[in-house]
């Protein structure tokens, strides 16, 4: 009965007197804070330990001992404890019934042990507790019910670090902790959760109010999500749909032109042109089905595993065909507009693509964009890797790094010992790394303009020479001209504008990218020229070559034949294939192309 929280003695009450010398076990100590008793042992205990403090203990330190296995019971009698803290005591294991009798517990600190599976229904006793923490503890599996019991838990401390900035690049960080279903379903009252693997706030986003309220001191990855790859369905759908398309169309492309006669000078320049073009966008095909292939075996666990899949060799392959394609693409389009320029604006020029010079264009093309696809792979350093920038492996220019960081102090309570932890907080914005935005908005953009300026030009000779030779139906045949023009630099301009005007935006620190936007350039905007490329320079083309052999046949013995050179451009092109141009005194011919040397 002594120091057993009741006054049992009528005359003086001193049973509950010297509590702190009475209920002090050997080897520890003990002190008295406004009639709460608090005890510590630091140099280890035993059940002896246990036995020797009294029911009037309020707080309880334990440390120092190699337990290993906490056992049932244990603090039956501790009934009025209301904190409890087990650090450093080599525990690795956690009996069920270890809590029991503890009915009053409000703070639990199990840090600092050997605990790696924490199994259901540990805790069921304690359901007043409202603070818990298990810090520098590997633990790698929370079973179902874990939490059981813990409606009232208001806090929780899980690290399995020792919160210090120091510990945040340890390889115990490599591998999540592993959540079973229903493992966090009692925690109905939770509030704030202080973690060092950003990744848990995912499991605990159910069970707390806001995002806010899970408290990383790890620095976190700006493009950290919490669910897919691709986190919508409908980028899960196209990003097959527009991968499979830009695959299959490319392919038949490429089977077409290497079948085909591609004759010679001009028909040859820009058919050979047209087929590394669609070498170039197959490989975009190959990356998003690369891409959309890890979402598929990934799926909602993606997130557990995104840091390694950034820094995994495929994810750097993924990044390097990205980039090789794209530019590549880039540069095929661009060679062919400034060819199609230079054959109808200006065809006495000399200067012009030859089937020998056009080998050497093209193989500079291909090895510039291999070099410039492997520069962010050889020159990498754990801070500039543009293909870890993104869970898409492509290092759009959409993100900025903080400058420095700044640390602010956060205490978790008093009934946790006090524990101060340093949440870290950015301070402004630098570039993520200069090569991608020279890349992605200078010379995308100025190739860009190339091909604008070469289709006005292109546009404005074609509207000015059919004027002149009094070309049946002009009007019309602008009007198709130009939409097929529109279409052409419309596409060039919906694949790169977005990207170079977002990322302006956001290096200029006007808007901030959310990791979801890469998802949506990725599906729905970089593929569309590798998509459309197909069917703009190769599959029209060969169905208007075959509809005017069909009318040619059709119609060879009504009025004037329609003729028109094999090297004509499509975009020169009516519904026939080509233009009947009638002068006075002359049979139908190409005269808008007098003096083309082929």
């Amino acid at each position: 009965m002594l120091c057993d929280g009741k006054a049992d003695c009528i005359q003086f009450g001193d049973d509950e007197d010297n509590c702190d010398i009475h209920g002090r076990p050997d080897g520890c100590e003990s002190f008295m804070v406004k009639e709460i008793l608090g005890v510590k042992c630091k140099q280890g205990w035993n059940t002896t330990t246990i036995h020797q403090l009294v029911k009037r203990t309020y707080s309880l330190e334990l440390s120092g001992a190699n337990v290993g296995t906490l056992g049932e019971g244990l603090f039956r009698r501790l009934i009025l404890l209301r904190s409890l803290s087990l650090r450093n005591n080599n525990i690795s294991q956690i009996k069920l019934g270890a809590f029991s009798g503890l009915g009053n517990l409000t703070a639990l600190d199990l840090s600092e042990n050997n605990i790696e599976e924490m199994h259901g229904g540990i805790f069921s006793e304690l359901k007043t507790l409202l603070a818990l923490a298990i810090r520098s503890v590997p633990v790698q599996y929370v079973r179902a019910n874990a939490f059981a019991g813990l409606t009232h838990l208001q806090k929780l401390v899980l690290m399995r670090g020792n919160g210090t900035v120091s510990a945040l690049s340890s390889s115990q960080y490599d591998w999540p902790i592993e959540f079973e279903d229903q493992a966090l379903e009692d925690l109905t009252s939770l509030h704030t959760v202080y973690v060092d693997d950003h990744r848990l706030c995912c499991d605990f986003r159910s069970v707390l109010p806001s995002d806010d309220q899970c408290i990383s001191i790890r620095f976190q990855s700006p493009l950290f999500n919490c669910g897919r790859l691709m986190p919508k369905t409908v980028l899960q759908v196209f990003m097959w749909i527009l991968g499979c398309s830009a695959l299959l169309g490319n392919m038949l492309v490429i089977v077409w032109r290497m079948r085909e006669d591609s004759g010679k000078g001009s028909k040859y320049v820009h058919s050979f042109l047209v087929l590394n073009l669609a070498m170039s966008d197959f490989l975009m095909g190959v990356y998003m089905v690369i891409i959309a292939t890890v979402d598929a075996i990934e799926k909602e666990k993606y997130y557990l595993t995104a840091t390694q899949w950034r820094n995994s060799a495929l994810c750097k392959a993924a990044g390097v065909i990205s980039v090789l394609s794209s530019e590549a693409s880039v540069f095929f389009i661009t060679l062919i507009s400034v060819d199609r320029y230079l054959c109808i604006v200006h065809p006495f020029s000399r200067v012009r693509l030859q089937e020998t010079s056009v080998w050497v264009s093209v193989a500079s093309i291909w090895l510039a964009s291999l070099v410039v696809s492997l520069v962010p792979t050889i020159l990498a350093t754990s801070d500039s890797d543009i293909y870890g920038l993104s869970d898409v492996c492509i290092g759009l220019p959409l993100l900025t790094r903080p400058v420095d960081y700044t640390f602010t102090k956060d205490d978790v309570g008093g009934s946790l010992g006090n524990d101060t932890y340093l949440i870290p907080q950015p301070v402004g914005s630098r570039p993520t790394w200069s090569y991608s935005i020279v890349l992605f908005l200078g010379v995308n953009f100025m190739c860009f303009l190339v091909i604008t300026v070469s289709y006005i030009a292109i546009f404005a000779k074609v509207k000015r020479s059919v004027r002149r030779v009094k070309l049946r139906s002009h009007k019309a045949e602008e009007i198709k001209m130009a939409s097929k023009m529109a279409v052409i630099v419309g596409s060039d301009c919906l694949c790169w504008m977005p990207v170079i005007v977002l990322g302006i935006l956001s290096q200029t620190s006007v808007i901030q990218i959310k990791p979801e936007a890469y998802a949506w350039l990725v599906v729905f905007v970089l593929p569309i020229n590798s998509s459309l490329n197909p069917y703009l320079y190769t599959i029209v083309t060969a169905i208007s070559q075959r509809r005017q052999a069909h009318q040619s046949t059709k119609k060879r013995s009504k009025g004037p034949e329609k003729t028109c050179s094999p090297d004509l451009p499509m975009e020169m092109r009516g519904d026939s294939g080509c233009w009947t141009i009638t002068t006075p005194n002359a049979t139908p011919t190409n005269s808008i192309y007098h003096g083309h040397p082929d």
